[in-house]
């Protein structure tokens, strides 16, 4: 277990905060943005939001038990990649996969996930995730690998910093 050497390398920056749970699954391989459960502001408090995760990887549950909050379903499948937001409640995703699929996406984001406002992106390549391409920071601050995203957020108010496109492909990881 590599719990001792986590809390021995994070706990002085976290302290008690620092909490962990053991989560099997199938392949002992974890993807935590496209699977687990999104954290949101219900009327009563934190919450969770969960969508179903096709490698049958369903820890959604039992996060919710360990954080002591409710979780939500969807009911739809949809990976957590293809939904970002920024500290204001700004979400972002690309018009790919399950987003295309979705008869009133916007509609979706506010009612599941408490989207202030939706930006549906045209796909720019990769899987069709919005995080291989944006990655918001604090405030305003965003950085993208692509000229029109980066032109698409600056017209919104962010500030942008472009970040070069890996050589293994269209998308960065």
């Amino acid at each position: 277990s590599l719990m001792p050497e986590l809390k021995q390398a994070y706990g002085q920056y976290l302290g008690d905060r620092l909490k962990f749970l053991v989560v099997q699954s199938g392949n002992n391989e974890m993807w935590g943005r496209d699977s687990l459960p999104f954290p949101v502001y219900l009327n009563s408090g934190l919450g969770l939001v969960d969508s179903l995760y096709p490698q049958e990887f369903e820890p959604d549950k039992q996060f919710g038990k360990a954080m002591g909050v409710p979780v939500q379903s969807t009911r739809q499948y949809f990976r957590g990649g293809n939904l970002l937001f920024d500290l204001d409640g700004n979400c972002f995703s690309e018009n790919a996969n399950e987003t295309a699929d979705l008869s009133d996406p916007v509609g979706y984001f506010k009612n599941y996930f408490g989207c202030k406002t939706v930006t549906i992106l045209d796909q720019r390549g990769g899987i069709g995730d919005v995080d291989e391409r944006i990655k918001f920071l604090t405030g305003k601050d965003v950085l993208t690998n692509d000229d029109s995203y980066a032109n698409i957020l600056k017209n919104k108010g962010y500030n942008v910093r472009r970040v070069p496109k890996t050589t293994s492909g269209s998308y960065y990881r």
